[in-house]
C-alpha cells in the first residue's frame, strides 16, 4: 500500500536508525567494495570535449569554464550488481537494469552515498529480493565552494545541458559496455534521480529542466524553496548567520571584496551563498573564449564578456587559480559574483530576483504544467534538519500538492542524544530511497 504521508518517530524505523549508526560513527560503511565488480570508482566523464586549439570554439564543453576543473570532468562512481558478486534472484537475471542517479549534497563528492553504506545496502536489499537489481550512479558536487546548486552558468558549469538526456544516454551507452551481462534499460519509466540536501534541489531542477527523462524523484531535506513557506523565510533567514560566520556587522560599512568575505571550508553557509551566487547571479553572464595549447598546457583566452552592470553587491577580485589569460588583461583574471544581500544584511532585490527565478516553483512554471506528470515522488524530512531545510522542503511539498501531485512523505526525528541533523541518518534514508525507486520502476 502506498501512503501520501506517513510519520515515523519511534519504533522499528528508529531501531534501524540506531542499529545502522551505532557501529559507523559518521555512517562510514563496514564494506567498501571499491575494488570489486560491484563498485566502479571511475565513471568520470567529459560530455563535450574541451577545445584543443584556438579555432575549436564552436562546441565548448559544458564544464569548460567551471572553476578549478581544467579537465572539464563530471566526477561519478557507479554501483553495478554483477551476478557473480551479488546473489540476484532468478526472476531478475538477464532483465534490463533500471538506472538511478544520486546527486551529492553540499561539500560532498561522488563517494558520499558509498561512504554512508550504499554498496552494502544495495547488496542486502537485492539479495533478499526487496528491490530490483539496479545500477546506481553517484554524482559529486562542485569542489571549490562545496556546491553550486547544480545550477547553470560559466563558473558553476552548464549543468542544465548535462543533467537530462545527455547524462542518461551517455550513462546507458557506457554501462551497456561495462555491464555486458545485462542490458541497461532505455525506458524512462526505469530512470530515477534523487539527492540529499543540495542534491535534492539538483534532482528536481534536472527533472523540471528535462521533462520525461526521469520518472521517479527522491529528495531528503534541502533548499527546495528559497524563500520558504512565508516568502520571507528559507535562505533569507540564514543571512544573519552568514554575517555571524564572517564576523561582519550590519551596522557598519564594509566592502564586497574578496579579502572581506572568507570562503574557508568551515564557513559552510558562506560557501553555500557564494556557490549559489556563482550559479544564479554571476557578474559575467556569458563569455566567449579561445584556447591554445603550449608546453602541454591548455590556456583559455577570454575574448569577450557579457556582464551584469549592477555592481551593488559584487564580490570581485576573486582569483580562482584557473589558467585564464589573454587579450582582456590580468586585471580581469577573476570571477565576480553578486550576493543576494546588502552590507546591512537586508535582501538585495535585484540579485534576489535572479535567485528566485531559479527557485523550484519558478522552474515548474517555466517547464509547464505537464513537466512532472506521471512522476513518482518521495520525500524525507525532519524538523531537526539543518538550515531550515525542513520548512523549505515542506513548502515545496505543499506547492506540488497544490499543483495536483501526491508525493509520498516520510517524516522522521532522531533519537535522544542523536538528533536528525546533517547526514546523521543518511544510511537509513538510502534504504528508503532505494525501496521507493524500485517500486516506481515496477516489476
Amino acid at each position: 500500500m502506498r501512503y501520501s504521508k506517513y510519520v515515523i518517530i519511534a519504533g522499528a524505523f528508529l531501531t534501524l536508525l540506531s542499529a545502522g549508526c551505532s557501529d559507523r560513527g559518521t555512517n562510514v560503511p563496514t564494506l567498501s567494495g571499491r575494488s570489486s565488480w560491484t563498485v566502479w570508482p571511475d565513471f568520470n566523464h567529459v560530455f563535450v570535449p574541451a577545445p584543443v586549439n584556438a579555432t575549436d570554439t564552436l562546441n565548448p564543453s559544458q564544464l569548460l569554464m567551471q572553476i578549478r576543473n581544467p579537465a572539464c570532468l563530471l566526477e561519478m562512481a557507479a554501483y553495478i550488481p554483477h551476478p557473480d558478486y551479488v546473489p540476484i534472484p532468478e526472476e531478475y537475471r538477464n532483465k534490463p537494469l533500471p538506472l538511478l542517479v544520486l546527486l551529492a549534497p553540499q561539500d560532498a563528492d561522488k563517494w558520499f552515498y558509498f561512504d554512508h553504506g550504499l554498496a552494502e545496502i544495495a547488496y542486502d536489499l537485492i539479495s533478499k529480493g526487496t528491490i530490483r537489481p539496479m545500477i546506481i550512479v553517484t554524482v559529486g558536487n562542485e569542489k571549490v565552494f562545496g556546491g553550486t546548486f547544480y545550477g547553470n552558468s560559466d563558473p558553476a558549469g552548464h549543468m542544465d545541458d548535462i543533467m537530462g538526456d545527455l547524462l542518461v544516454n551517455k550513462l546507458v551507452d557506457s554501462l551497456r559496455f561495462v555491464a555486458s551481462w545485462a542490458d541497461v534499460s532505455s525506458d524512462p519509466q526505469e530512470h530515477g534521480i534523487g539527492g540529499v540536501g543540495m542534491g535534492a534541489y539538483g534532482a528536481y531542477r534536472a527533472a523540471l529542466k528535462h521533462p520525461g527523462i526521469y520518472k521517479s524523484i527522491s529528495a531528503a531535506d534541502g533548499p527546495l524553496d528559497f524563500d520558504g513557506s512565508t516568502s520571507n523565510g528559507g535562505l533569507i533567514q540564514l543571512i544573519p548567520q552568514v554575517f555571524a560566520e564572517q564576523g561582519l556587522r550590519t551596522d557598519t560599512t564594509w566592502d564586497y571584496v574578496a579579502n572581506h568575505f572568507d570562503t574557508m571550508r568551515t564557513l559552510r553557509l558562506s560557501r553555500m551563498f557564494v556557490g549559489g551566487s556563482l550559479a544564479f547571479s554571476p557578474h559575467d553572464t556569458q563569455m566567449t573564449v579561445s584556447v591554445t595549447i603550449a608546453a602541454n598546457q591548455r590556456r583559455l583566452y577570454i575574448l569577450s564578456r557579457q556582464q551584469w552592470a549592477d555592481s551593488a553587491t559584487l564580490v570581485s577580485g576573486l582569483l580562482m587559480g584557473q589558467d585564464i589569460g589573454g587579450p582582456i588583461g590580468s586585471a580581469d583574471v577573476h570571477w565576480g559574483f553578486h550576493m543576494p544581500f546588502n552590507a546591512d544584511g537586508s535582501v538585495n532585490a535585484a540579485t534576489w530576483s535572479r535567485w528566485m527565478s531559479n527557485n523550484l516553483d519558478s522552474l515548474m512554471v517555466q517547464a509547464g504544467p505537464s513537466a512532472l506528470q506521471g512522476v513518482s515522488m518521495w520525500f524525507a524530512t525532519s524538523p531537526q534538519a539543518e538550515y531550515g531545510y525542513h520548512d523549505m522542503t515542506e513548502s515545496w511539498i505543499s506547492t506540488l500538492r497544490t499543483a495536483g501531485h501526491s508525493p509520498t512523505v516520510l517524516e522522521y526525528s532522531g533519537t535522544p542524544g542523536h538528533p536528525a541533523t546533517g547526514s546523521a541518518y543518511t544510511y537509513n534514508l538510502i534504504r528508503e530511497m532505494l525501496v521507493f525507486h524500485s517500486s516506481a520502476f515496477g516489476n
